[in-house]
């Protein structure tokens, strides 16, 4: 009977073993198909680099990192059809965020193994924008812009690639090197056979072809270039660049500034030419140097012209100031002059440390938010006339004011504002605040933060009026330059269940603190520090934690 009974059971176990491996061959065999976003063209016959995606903050023209096959991020290559259709073999790539290297002229695409917009692993899944493809059953969800959805059946997973605009390749590229390397090895001649007949005949008022290029193109510089850097260009009607503008900038004697000097490389009869500006090199220099000039000169007047007719005016809101709750203040620009002044001022200058802070200590107390990139709008100010900068300007959502005492504070730009003198009150610091404080315990030495507070409209999935954003920045990695090693971290402060829109943060969900639920996102964190997560989770308190 015993021996019965472990047959029945072995043989069981045997068939689930049979059978979840039989039906996990439809990982095996993943079919896609990628084509030209623009045209719906198939990438025929093309190689593309799979990779594992990493966050890289790249300088312009520099090649991507997704064409190195020893990098650690890579995975496997494969080469599309005639129909752009290839396979990958899913069922042992534990990647969530996959990344396609078609190569040049495109760029990037790439699919997550998701199951919703909310970012939830799935390895039964993969997500491409809107679409999610349920591979063990062959479905694919397509989710609208107005949140519609429709389910039907597929056989391939379709992935678009955009064709890079201003990216050097093909021939273009291939004329763009030689020019250069004609330039290194003092071949003239050579260089001047890959010129424009307007070049060409420039060229035949010198005495020689190498006169010709001493006089009028920096030579040094462009043999020099490690990678061509293009700006805009020309394209025909079905959209195909047909011209690219390349640049560099040439330092000027007695100047401060560089003086910038283009070129192009563009589609002829004759096929691809290089073309330039024939004026003599040191000319145009001194003519851009002198253009520069003034234009500093005219700056430096209209700061002179603001500094006499514009006074600021610091007055503080809040009846008191109180450690946690909002510290208000007034700003506002008055033109003491007799004459109207045009100001930009007035739409973008309370952000990027607009503010002075000295502590109990005397010391700066520094400025916590983010950086912004601003769009400027004049306006003209009429003599004695007042306007508004804030009207409720909240200092705290800036600076990291946490103890009591009495602080100083001041408004910045080039001229400085009324000096406010407010003794701060002991209280209990603000949900962002204590989130910070709980980060700072354990962040690494070396490494940088970012906090804001975002006010949101609370809608039926995500009921929460704001979240609080912290940015953890790696070592010597700061935001909007090279490394690109930093943690996002988005709690939002409610109580209630939250599902986030992937256009509002794509991060994934860790599980709930105190203060609401806890959305990550990191980019080669474990690089610099290894248990992250843990220390994490641990500093906030994170409960319901979700599995990594």
């Amino acid at each position: 009977m015993l021996n019965q009974r472990y047959r029945t059971a072995l043989l069981l176990v045997l068939s689930l073993i049979c059978f979840e491996c039989a039906h996990a061959g439809y990982l095996e065999n993943v079919k896609f198909r990628i084509v030209d976003e623009a045209t719906q063209e198939p990438l025929k016959n093309r190689e593309l680099n799979i990779c594992r995606f990493v966050f890289f903050e790249l300088k312009l023209g520099a090649p991507s990192p997704y064409l190195n096959k020893g990098a650690p991020w890579y995975i496997t290559s494969v080469v599309t059809d005639g129909n752009g259709v290839f396979v990958l073999d899913l069922s042992a790539v534990k990647e969530t965020h996959i990344v396609v290297e078609p190569g040049k002229p495109y760029n990037v695409t790439g699919f997550t193994r998701t199951s919703d917009l909310a970012g939830t692993k799935s390895a039964d899944h993969i997500r491409v924008a809107g679409n999610i493809y349920d591979l063990r059953n062959g479905m694919v969800k397509i989710i609208t812009g107005s949140g519609e959805t429709e389910e039907k059946p597929f056989t391939e997973i379709l992935l678009s690639a955009k064709k890079l605009d201003n990216e050097l390749y093909g021939e273009s590229r291939v004329v763009m090197l030689q020019f250069q390397q004609a330039l290194r090895d003092s071949k003239w001649d050579e260089a001047l056979g890959y010129c424009s007949d307007n070049v060409k005949s420039k060229a035949n008022d010198y005495n020689s072809t190498e006169a010709f290029f001493r006089d009028v193109v920096p030579v040094e510089e462009i043999a020099s270039l490690q990678q061509i850097q293009t700006s805009g260009g020309r394209y025909d009607r079905q959209g195909q660049q047909v011209e690219f503008h390349c640049f560099l900038r040439i330092p000027a004697a007695n100047s401060e500034k560089a003086v910038s000097w283009g070129w192009t490389v563009g589609e002829s009869n004759k096929g691809w030419v290089i073309d330039f500006e024939t004026t003599p090199l040191q000319k145009r220099i001194e003519k851009e140097t002198n253009r520069l000039s003034r234009e500093a000169e005219l700056a430096q007047a209209r700061i002179e012209q603001l500094k006499k007719g514009i006074k600021f005016h610091l007055t503080a809101l809040s009846k008191e100031f109180v450690i946690g709750q909002p510290m208000l203040f007034c700003v506002e620009m008055t033109n003491v002059s007799n004459s109207p002044i045009e100001t930009d001022l007035t739409s973008h200058v309370m952000v990027n440390n607009p503010m002075v802070v000295k502590g109990p200590d005397g010391k700066v107390i520094p400025y916590v938010d983010t950086s912004y990139q601003t769009m400027a709008r004049s306006e003209v100010i009429q003599p004695g006339e007042t306007v508004a900068l804030a009207a409720e300007y909240d200092v705290t959502s800036q600076y990291r004011i946490i103890e009591p005492g009495r602080y100083t504070f001041k408004f910045n730009c080039f001229t400085p504002s009324n000096v406010v003198e407010i003794d701060v009150k002991p209280g209990e610091l603000s949900p962002a605040d204590s989130i910070v404080e709980s980060l700072l315990k354990i962040l690494p030495e070396g490494w940088g933060y970012t906090r804001r507070v975002v006010s949101r409209k609370p809608t039926p999935e995500n009921p929460s009026d704001k979240f609080v954003s912290v940015q953890l920045i790696g070592e010597g990695a700061k935001k909007g330059e090279g490394g690109g090693i930093f943690v996002n971290i988005h709690i939002y402060l409610t109580e209630n269940e939250v599902t986030v829109e992937p256009d509002e943060f794509a991060g994934q969900l860790w599980g709930r603190c105190k203060w609401g639920p806890v959305y990550v996102r990191a980019y080669d964190v474990k690089l610099l520090w290894p248990d992250y997560r843990e220390q994490i989770i641990k500093a906030l308190d994170i409960k319901e934690v979700k599995s990594d």
